[in-house]
């Protein structure tokens, strides 16, 4: 606009939401960035860009000013974000559900052996249910720490312990410890896994120790 050239930008636009930048540049000639929203009769205008000083011969002779809109960009950034947390909230509510339905399975188990007098067959529902809870533990994991294509393996392994040693009454003189590294695992390996190492563990607590029920168990990974 031919009317407004020449003439100073924050009496021309004394409203708009980089003004105080421009100020600051002006005021110790350093460049500064931004990214604002414009508000214009019609619509909001996101714009991103740079404000620049202006050096004449040494001096201050005002500030350049760059930007792109990015309105589009904005709203495509917001509409993903919007759709990852709906499907977030999903994910936790499955894995929340599938964590619950395998508890009422142990419950279920538990209350089935209380009308079994077979040793063995009482034995074999207490293995049923340390397994499923390994599973369990699972999505217990993936649920409460918001990432649902990978899990912490220190964390599991560690959780896993304690739930396999507190269902056996003679796990109380075995001294468990871990060294475990702080890496992630996907669902697939970590349900595997917990498998493997509740019949280990399980074995472990069972037969490795016949005589005095005391010892140490080291899982090293």
């Amino acid at each position: 606009d031919h009317d407004i050239v020449g003439e100073d930008y924050l009496e021309v636009y004394p409203k708009t939401p980089i003004n105080d930048k421009i100020i600051k540049c002006s005021e110790d000639l350093e460049t500064k960035f931004f990214e604002e929203t414009f508000r214009t009769n019609k619509r909001e205008i996101v714009i991103t860009g740079w404000i620049i000083p202006f050096i004449q011969n040494d001096e201050f002779n005002g500030v350049i000013i760059t930007g792109l809109d990015i309105t589009n960009t904005e709203k495509r950034q917001s509409a993903l974000k919007n759709s990852m947390d709906e499907k977030n909230a999903l994910l936790t509510e499955v894995h929340h559900r599938v964590k619950n339905n395998m508890q009422i399975i142990i419950s279920l188990l538990s209350l089935q052996s209380h009308t079994i007098h077979d040793e063995n067959a009482k034995t074999a529902i207490l293995n049923t249910q340390t397994r499923v809870r390994s599973m369990a533990l699972v999505h217990e994991n993936l649920y409460k720490n918001f990432d649902f294509a990978d899990m912490n393996i220190n964390e599991y392994i560690n959780d896993l312990v304690l739930e396999v040693k507190g269902t056996y009454l003679t796990s109380n003189n075995i001294t468990f410890k871990t060294d475990v590294i702080k890496a992630f695992i996907n669902i697939d390996i970590a349900v595997s896994l917990g498998l493997i190492l509740n019949e280990l563990i399980t074995n472990c607590i069972k037969y490795a120790f016949p005589e005095s029920g005391m010892g140490d168990f080291y899982i090293n990974l």
